[in-house]
């Protein structure tokens, strides 16, 4: 089990993606907004593995925003997701070439497949989180 940060400005998207995971085993905490994750990353006592990231919010986007989110969880991964394609996005500068991304909409079965390898690769990284 690893513990995953949705930060996601929809609310029925949230939701659902928070469903999944929590469904796949793995405990979810929720964000609609950078201030809500800054919240959760501060109050969360455990390690948080893996951030599920809009990378189009309102306010600021992608790297920049995960940048100052990240401080105080530097091992923590990132797993971008926009109804953008990833092209458009770094040519906006918005996310690097080599960020972890997933455009929406997508499956269930792919947005499993992309954060059980995210994890995995984690894992073999050293990650410290427990498999359950």
């Amino acid at each position: 089990m690893a513990t995953i940060l949705v930060l996601e400005d929809n609310v029925l998207t949230l939701g659902v993606i928070g469903t999944i995971l929590r469904r796949a085993g793995h405990e979810v905490l929720r964000a609609t907004d950078e201030a809500a994750a800054f919240s959760q990353i501060k109050k969360y006592q455990g390690s948080i593995d893996l951030l599920v990231a809009d990378a189009t919010m309102a306010g600021r986007t992608g790297q920049r925003m995960v940048h100052s989110l990240r401080e105080d969880r530097p091992a923590m991964k990132v797993l971008f997701i926009s109804g953008y394609n990833k092209e458009d996005l770094v040519a906006r500068e918005i996310l690097e070439p080599d960020d972890e991304f997933l455009e929406k909409p997508f499956t269930v079965q792919l947005l499993g497949e992309v954060v059980e390898r995210i994890l995995t690769q984690a894992r073999g990284a050293g990650g410290s989180f427990s498999q359950g």
